[in-house]
């Protein structure tokens, strides 16, 4: 198994750069200082509506793609040897479904995006897809992080936890106390094929068995755990402030596997 090399990453704020004009009339004379201002005040405009389509641009697609696709570059398929597939849902969800109206089905799910997300945007991964109550991380990819992907994200795991764990139930979405919202986390690491579907709406995602085996370890794991599989535990086993047991072998559709679900 492979290693990226190790590269810092820096967010980076998007910069529309003008050239300074000097308005001259026909016979000679200045432009009015109004026509300036006019100018400036719809350079100044362009320059915010660029960072703001900009901002929309990178909630979809990772930073380094964004920059690329401004160059006109291809994006070709890429290959990675290591990466880190995270999958998380919440079980009580499905029963929530059927118990309360759309409008608070829609308030439950803006709530736990805005909790979520806030969650995500503080570590060095991509959030690949949401739907519904289930989210899809990839570490390792686009940005490379060598031996550090794994605990990255079994770091946002143990966040986003918590994340749920936090969220009010009875009082603000008038659901039963028996109602709590626990999340079930499944992480698996090796190697994926990445890069951009589509072209009116384009769509940064990974393939392949890593994929697959992630979202077994979710689905076949308990709430309030994260489970994991012997690939990503070999990678975070020996680093401190993990706490890992066996789970033994467990059958899945891809064959049977030893997990460890990892104790918050």
């Amino acid at each position: 198994m492979g290693d990226f090399m190790v590269k810092r990453f820096h967010s980076t704020t998007w910069e529309c750069r003008s050239t300074q004009f000097n308005f001259h009339r026909l016979d000679g004379g200045r432009s009015d200082d109004g026509v300036i201002r006019k100018v400036l005040l719809q350079t100044e405009n362009l320059r915010a509506e660029a960072v703001r389509v900009d901002s929309l641009l990178s909630d979809l697609l990772p930073y380094d793609i964004v920059r690329r696709l401004r160059r006109a570059e291809d994006i070709d398929l890429e290959y990675c040897e290591c990466v880190t597939v995270m999958f998380s849902d919440v079980p009580i969800f499905s029963e929530i479904v059927g118990r309360v109206s759309p409008f608070q089905l829609f308030a439950i799910l803006e709530h736990m995006c805005r909790t979520l997300d806030a969650v995500v945007a503080g570590f060095t991964v991509f959030k690949v897809e949401t739907i519904r109550d289930s989210y899809m991380i990839v570490g390792g990819v686009p940005v490379h992080m060598g031996n550090q992907l794994a605990a990255e994200v079994a770091n946002l795991a143990l966040a986003m936890l918590n994340g749920v764990g936090t969220m009010p139930t009875v009082q603000e979405h008038r659901l039963g106390k028996w109602m709590v919202f626990e999340a079930r986390v499944g992480i698996h690491s090796g190697p994926v094929v990445a890069g951009i579907i589509g072209t009116k709406l384009p769509h940064y995602t990974i393939f392949g068995d890593t994929v697959n085996t992630a979202s077994k370890m979710e689905t076949s794991g308990e709430a309030s755990r994260i489970q994991i599989s012997t690939a990503a535990y070999q990678l975070l086993d020996g680093r401190e402030g993990f706490k890992l047991e066996s789970r033994g072998l467990i059958p899945i559709k891809v064959g049977k596997l030893e997990t460890r679900p990892r104790k918050p």
